[in-house]
Order: C-alpha cells, then sequence, then structure tokens
C-alpha cells in the first residue's frame, strides 16, 4: 500500500470513497487536504479536509474499503497527514470529525486509537437522537409549563425587542454547515424571558443543505436549570407533532451535555475531537 495527494485532476478514481461536497470542492479547486490510499493501483481508502486558521484541521471526508481494514491503511493515512500538518508549521493542531454516515462501523476512533491519540472532550461536539429519546424519559415531563418561556411565534412586541437586543450575548460562537445555513422555526423555538432579561434560548429548524437536517441550538445558559427547562417546552411542543423515529442533531459547544446524554438511550455523538 501506499499514499498520494488527491488533486482536481486525480479525483475521479477516488470518487467513490469521497464525499460528494469534497469531492466537488477538490474538483473546484478549493484548498482541500485531501490524501489517497492505493494497493497494487486501485484506490482503496482515502481522507480529505481543511486547516483554518486556527490550527483546526476538520476532516471532512474518510473512508477506507472494508475488505482493506486492519492492514496498516489507516495508519498510513493518518501518518501523512500529520507530516503535511507538520510541513505547514500548524504546530499542535486539532483534527475534528464529523461521522458522515457512509459507514456503520466509523474509521476514525480505532484509528487514532490504534495511533494512541485520544479525544478531548473540550471543543465543540455533535450529538444525533431520535425525538423519541424524549417521549419516554422522566427528564422532561409530558405536562411541563413555564410561565417564563414561549415560542418566538408568542413573544410579545416587548419581549421581542427584548429578544433581538440580548440574544448575541448569549450566542455559544459555534461554527459549522449545520448553524452557518441554519433556518429556526418560530413556532418551535423558545426564548426564556424573566424581569426583561434574556435567561437563554432554543432554536429549532432544519438546515439548509440537501438532507434538510433538523438541528436544536441552545444559547449559552448560566444556570443549567435554564437549558434543561427550554428543552423540556421544545419536547412537550414536539409531542403529537413529529414522530419518535425523527433523528435531531444538537451541537454543543463543549461536554456539557455529556453527563445527561450519557443516560439516555439511542444518543450518538458524531463529533470527535482529537489533539493531533
Amino acid at each position: 500500500m501506499k499514499v498520494k495527494m488527491i488533486t482536481s485532476k486525480t479525483r475521479q478514481f477516488f470518487e467513490h470513497l469521497l464525499a460528494p461536497d469534497v469531492y466537488s470542492r477538490i474538483g473546484r479547486g478549493e484548498p482541500v487536504t485531501a490524501i489517497g490510499l492505493i494497493e497494487k493501483n486501485i484506490p482503496i481508502g482515502a481522507v480529505a479536509g481543511v486547516l483554518d486558521d486556527n490550527d483546526i484541521f476538520t476532516v471532512m471526508s474518510l473512508y477506507v474499503d472494508p475488505d482493506h481494514r486492519r492492514k496498516g491503511g489507516g495508519r498510513m493515512l493518518m501518518d501523512a497527514l500529520k507530516t503535511i500538518l507538520e510541513k505547514a508549521g500548524s504546530g499542535t493542531a486539532v483534527l475534528s470529525y464529523v461521522e458522515s454516515g457512509m459507514d456503520e462501523d466509523d474509521p476514525m476512533p480505532p484509528f487514532m486509537e490504534a495511533l494512541e491519540i485520544y479525544e478531548t472532550s473540550s471543543l465543540e461536539h455533535l450529538y444525533e437522537m431520535p425525538l423519541g429519546t424524549f417521549f419516554t424519559t422522566s427528564l422532561f415531563p409530558e405536562n411541563f409549563k413555564s410561565r417564563y418561556i414561549r415560542s418566538l411565534s408568542d413573544l410579545s412586541p416587548m419581549e421581542q425587542k427584548i429578544f433581538s437586543a440580548q440574544r448575541e450575548a448569549l450566542n455559544t460562537n459555534m461554527t459549522g454547515t449545520l448553524l452557518d445555513s441554519f433556518k429556526p422555526d418560530p413556532d418551535l423555538s423558545f426564548a426564556l424571558i424573566k424581569d426583561k432579561t434574556l435567561s437563554g434560548y432554543l432554536l429549532f429548524g432544519n438546515d439548509c443543505g440537501p438532507m434538510k437536517i433538523p438541528v436544536v441550538n441552545i444559547s449559552r445558559v448560566s444556570d443549567p436549570k435554564v437549558a434543561g427547562a427550554l428543552f423540556a417546552a421544545f419536547i412537550v411542543a414536539c409531542r403529537g407533532r413529529f414522530s419518535s423515529d425523527l433523528k435531531i442533531v444538537l451541537p454543543a459547544p463543549d461536554d456539557r451535555y455529556e453527563r445527561v446524554f450519557a443516560r439516555l438511550r439511542d444518543v450518538k455523538k458524531l463529533q470527535h475531537n482529537y489533539i493531533f
């Protein structure tokens, strides 16, 4: 096996190993770092992503043919990537990887563990879960109500002004395509306003990508109970409106929800961050 850089001229040989968006970006000449894995002139794997100004390398695509796994190919891809990052002068980089769904057995965690590179919990996380997970747990009671929580569509004119004026201060400053193309549904997005102060908000809507992924975005809050109350109001509004099988995605600025989600079934962490 050997590794080689994937370019706009050679990308066609690796098309079945790359996420469609990455394949298109390489074709347009965008600054994507893409490495291919080859055995006997046959492409069998690829890793691709981008390095930003903060030394965070976001893996946008990673795949190794199942018939060629556990044979050292994954290590070769990671070693090649590490060499490229070192030559770029990035120093200590953070490798951020979101599971693509191309394969049930996602290869990244085993690759990184084999290299003795482990996850850090201080950076952004992304979780996926079916709504039914919350319909059946006692953490979010079916009859929950709060006089201070209203949907954005039900805010009074004064409350709308408060929300607009104070919203930015509670922004988590998370980035990524899910939130960049995110359009909240005012009927299913909520704000907690008490004594003319916005204590927190929850926004729900679909991203604007082709998959129309349902996303829940919770603001920065000083009291975890505020986040819990907002989520409880959201779950009440979803009952009878959506199927229990509907999967939602929740981005978090760190591992703040890890302990809660660990108590729930069918919650899957999609984003993995490694000090590289």
